[in-house]
């Protein structure tokens, strides 16, 4: 498969001090773009950096087959993409990684199958905590109400062919906002969602009502859903934990606006239990999108403290 990809470099002569690969998530098309500022910021500090339109985004590498969106698969091209920029014959083959929404899933997967455990310098998630702590979050004897009626939402858009469930509805008011111009293109982007649960990386919540959370606005019902959903209404469970977190540095960030992945001061605690390692976090004033500075998403004042966060991370590996 072919990747689109943008790099980024040290002016030339300078010292290169290690390698970056940034991941995007849910994101849109040309989602590598949303880490332009943070890439360039990183490349006057000293790194490298890869950033890449992932599988399923990209037009080379997305192919229109369910299984291709396994979270081992996306998770395994973190692995293929880094070494074919040369990120394996350089630092000892060690990098930092950013990522953001499934991308940050994935990374939080790539750790717990120990894929990536023992390569990174340091981790930085945007919007998604510990994946753990998301999970015991929304399933469990643990669970708490609110993360559970805030994901319900994942169920509408796991369904089969979920972007034409009743009249295209997901395509007519999602897709396009995000640049896809076609059913096949978008749906292939939703089953990065399936392949989470399907592959235990991310626990889905039981069916509950939606109240007035995101699924409430998403033109499928609940009983439509209910009659839709290809998993338990009881839930799903995560089953492929990552654990303790203990050899490299972790950042973790969120934004106090976003209503898909609930950020509150309780997530940053519960994510800092499992790190052992050095770990800071952060909210600013934004949404989901906490780094993007398109207009009226997130003010660049506020995108660039998240960015100095990253950096600092980094920077940290190296204490």
């Amino acid at each position: 498969m072919v990747y689109d990809c943008a790099y980024s470099h040290p002016a030339k002569g300078a010292p290169v001090l290690g390698n970056v690969y940034y991941m995007h998530g849910d994101d849109g098309m040309r989602s590598k773009a949303m880490y332009r500022q943070t890439m360039l910021d990183a490349a006057a500090a000293g790194f490298t950096g890869l950033s890449c339109d992932q599988r399923g985004y990209s037009p080379g590498a997305s192919p229109y087959v369910y299984a291709e969106y396994s979270y081992n698969k996306l998770a395994s091209d973190i692995i293929s993409l880094t070494n074919a920029a040369g990120f394996n014959t350089t630092f000892g083959g060690k990098f930092h990684l950013v990522a953001h929404d499934q991308g940050a899933r994935i990374a939080w997967h790539s750790i717990a199958t120990k894929l990536t455990r023992d390569l990174l310098l340091s981790f930085s998630s945007l919007a998604i905590p510990h994946a753990d702590v998301f999970s015991n979050n929304v399933m469990g004897p643990n669970a708490i109400v609110t993360d559970q009626t805030a994901e319900q939402y994942l169920r509408q858009i796991t369904l089969p062919n979920s972007v034409q469930v009743n009249d295209n509805t997901i395509f007519a008011r999602s897709c396009k906002i995000f640049g896809f111009d076609t059913i096949d293109s978008c749906q292939i982007s939703y089953w990065w969602y399936n392949g989470a649960i399907d592959d235990g990386a991310m626990a889905l919540a039981p069916l509950m009502p939606f109240g007035n959370d995101i699924a409430a606005h998403i033109n499928i019902s609940y009983a439509m859903t209910k009659a839709l959903t290809q998993y338990p209404l009881e839930g799903v469970p995560q089953t492929v934990k990552v654990g303790v977190v203990s050899k490299f540095p972790v950042f973790f960030a969120c934004g106090v606006q976003d209503n898909c992945d609930l950020c509150e001061q309780r997530v940053l605690d519960q994510t800092s239990q499992l790190i052992t390692s050095k770990y800071t976090s952060m909210m600013n004033a934004c949404g989901h999108n906490l780094i993007d500075e398109r207009p009226n998403r997130c003010p660049v004042a506020e995108s660039q403290k998240v960015i100095d966060g990253i950096l600092a991370n980094i920077r940290s590996a190296y204490e």
